[in-house]
């Protein structure tokens, strides 16, 4: 398990994306999610083109401290995007925390999270295998700074 362990954090801490699977396969149906800092994060480009292509609803996590004025802003982007604001849910976060988003992830039927590293406080592999195995995928990208396309 140790030597698993450290292959895992050596893998976090590449610049390639990484994806944590569940430890159950399934075909699992259920909204994607996505955990930004502001609505200009190049990672809801990325969620939103998983949820069209999945046809799924899309969840997306951010901190509190955005307030809701930023909620119009989330929802004109994703509108660029093709998604209906019907199909979004946006959950504030008081703290960005494992036991936060496992609750927002697991009370919606979460079937993928996609972040950004810098979302995940550093170098927080076991925060990630956490939320992997509470059912729910989870795909890391580098953040894409100065850039709101997702190639």
């Amino acid at each position: 398990y140790r030597c698993i362990a450290r292959l895992g954090q050596a893998a976090f801490r590449s610049r390639a994306g990484l994806m944590f699977l569940p430890l159950e396969v399934s075909s699992k149906k259920g909204p994607v999610g996505v955990l930004i800092r502001d609505p200009s994060d190049p990672n809801l480009e990325l969620a939103a083109r998983l949820a069209l292509a999945l046809d799924e609803d899309l969840l997306v996590l951010m901190p509190e401290s955005g307030g809701p004025a930023d909620q119009p802003a989330i929802l004109e982007r994703l509108s660029h995007f093709g998604i209906k604001a019907e199909k979004v849910r946006i959950f504030l976060l008081p703290h960005v925390s494992e036991a936060n988003l496992l609750h927002v992830l697991t009370e919606n039927s979460a079937r993928l999270l996609t972040l950004s590293r810098e979302m995940t406080g550093g170098d927080n592999f076991a925060f990630l295998q956490a939320v992997a195995a509470s059912g729910t995928a989870v795909l890391v990208v580098e953040p894409q700074e100065g850039s709101s396309e997702v190639r």
